[in-house]
């Protein structure tokens, strides 16, 4: 058996995320979706599993025939996949977070779906108020979640429409309160 290569932290990136959008480069489906993990897994001779393991985090070391088995079905450059020198491949689409991370890193939660992002403009545009806005923006993005603009416009002007009626039973509550006290006395 051969030594295995670190599947660790390297300059800030690591060897999963690297993988993560290699996977997500690769050519997309009818669906927009990168070819599934388990085809890749079959077509390459790659363990049922492994892609799902490396994800996360299970996954610490890779032997140099599975680094190699991995980089052709991602299509990627092994010396780029296990140290980040070279060429990244172009991600041919969103390319959301790897699982148990809340937002990919260094992009902003707009950046992440381009429909919220779009659908962001659009509702400020329209007077839905940002604290309506981020508080959408804010939820957390899961992995396919990549529904129309029109879809994300509404849930905003719905969650506008929820903290105004908030407000309106807070401001009431505080009136009865007030209107009681002033009864009482």
């Amino acid at each position: 058996m051969g030594q295995g290569v670190a599947a660790t932290e390297q300059d800030g990136n690591t060897f999963a995320a690297r993988v993560w959008l290699a996977w997500h480069s690769l050519p997309r489906g009818d669906k927009g979706r990168p070819p599934r993990q388990i085809h890749l897994e079959r077509e390459h001779g790659i363990s049922q599993g492994t892609f799902s393991r490396l994800f996360s985090g299970y996954i610490r070391t890779v032997e140099p025939a599975t680094l190699i088995k991995v980089a052709r079905a991602v299509q990627a450059d092994p010396t780029w996949l296990v140290s980040g020198i070279g060429i990244a491949p172009t991600a041919t689409g969103v390319v959301p977070p790897m699982p148990g991370t809340l937002y990919a890193p260094e992009r902003t939660p707009e950046e992440q779906c381009v429909n919220r992002a779009t659908a962001a403009e659009i509702a400020r545009a329209g007077g839905v108020g940002e604290d309506a806005v981020r508080s959408v923006l804010l939820e957390a993005y899961s992995a396919g979640d990549d529904r129309p603009v029109l879809w994300w416009i509404d849930r905003m002007r719905l969650r506008e429409l929820m903290l105004r009626s908030q407000a309106m039973k807070t401001d009431a509550a505080q009136d009865l309160r007030s209107s009681r006290a002033r009864r009482a006395s």
